[in-house]
């Protein structure tokens, strides 16, 4: 048995070494085993991160290719429109003539001058409800 206060320090240092080593040994185990579920942890967001980089890769080079026909298809649509107009205009524009033509004709043949014509149509527009 000790006898003296510094057996009895040493004998109390010991005690609380032997209780904190008690104490850290289940706390190293528990880190062991967080460390090892970390490891697993981050291995596999390392390959959802990269099967997730490739899914938007691929995406965007959709994107990419889907703007690229979007565009291909503005410019033939913008060229179908010049060739139609170009196509048309000629035409139409005759028929309107020769409307206009037939209009002053039977406005000349009903006794009505070409100007008063027009005059007559837009006062008889204006009285209508």
């Amino acid at each position: 048995m000790p006898q003296t206060v510094v057996e009895w320090s040493v004998v109390v240092v010991a005690a609380a070494l032997a209780v904190c080593v008690a104490l850290l040994i289940p706390a190293a185990v528990e880190s062991r085993r967080d460390a090892r579920r970390l490891e697993r942890l981050a291995a596999r967001a390392e390959g959802e991160v990269g099967t997730l980089l490739r899914r938007v890769t691929d995406t965007l080079e959709s994107v990419r290719e889907a703007a690229f026909r979007v565009g291909r298809m503005a410019q033939r649509a913008e060229q179908y429109i010049e060739r139609t107009q170009d196509a048309v205009a000629p035409p139409v524009a005759g028929v309107l003539g020769v409307v206009e033509g037939v209009r002053q004709a039977v406005g000349v043949l009903l006794g009505r001058s070409p100007q008063s014509t027009d005059a007559d149509e837009r006062r008889q527009g204006a009285d209508r409800p």
